[in-house]
């Protein structure tokens, strides 16, 4: 098929060939260098404490959704899987005020099945629900993700 003029006009900027804006391909490489730069800066300075699969469910969507979690030393980042590049969300653990096991914030069952592998984290303006697939798991995000809150708070004090 023949391209149209918008067709023709995109694939010449993305290669740069007769009719491309050299100014705006230059404006892109560099956000997107400055957009690498920050991510390799971000992973160079948070070392990635824990990683692992949970299951979230938000605030708007009350729904489960699996998300691969990689905990560091200030947030808990979360994606729809470990190839991403970007965060579906993440949580500032500086902005977090408590973690609890599910069963003491009434946390007992995921997707109508009894399962007590659930801890809450309450932020000052939200609370974010997690469930493990195991008790264990459970454990060790509890753990992991409460030295980190109380490293924060340590720190700001």
């Amino acid at each position: 098929g023949q391209l149209t003029g918008r067709q023709t006009a995109g694939a010449a900027l993305l290669v740069g060939g007769p009719g491309s804006n050299c100014e705006m391909s230059r404006l892109l490489r560099k956000t997107w260098n400055r957009l690498t730069r920050r991510v390799k800066e971000e992973t160079d300075t948070n070392a990635v404490t824990m990683v692992g699969w949970l299951h979230k469910r938000g605030d708007i969507n009350p729904g489960w959704k699996k998300r691969y979690c990689t905990l560091t030393d200030t947030d808990l980042k979360y994606y729809k899987k470990p190839s991403d590049v970007f965060p579906q969300g993440h949580v500032n653990l500086s902005d977090c005020i408590v973690i609890k096991s599910g069963q003491a914030a009434g946390l007992t069952e995921m997707g109508g099945k009894k399962n007590d592998n659930g801890f809450v984290l309450i932020a000052r303006d939200r609370t974010y629900a997690f469930m493990a697939e195991t008790t264990q798991e459970k454990y060790e995000w509890i753990q992991n993700v409460g030295e980190i809150m109380i490293r924060l708070k340590v720190g700001h004090s």
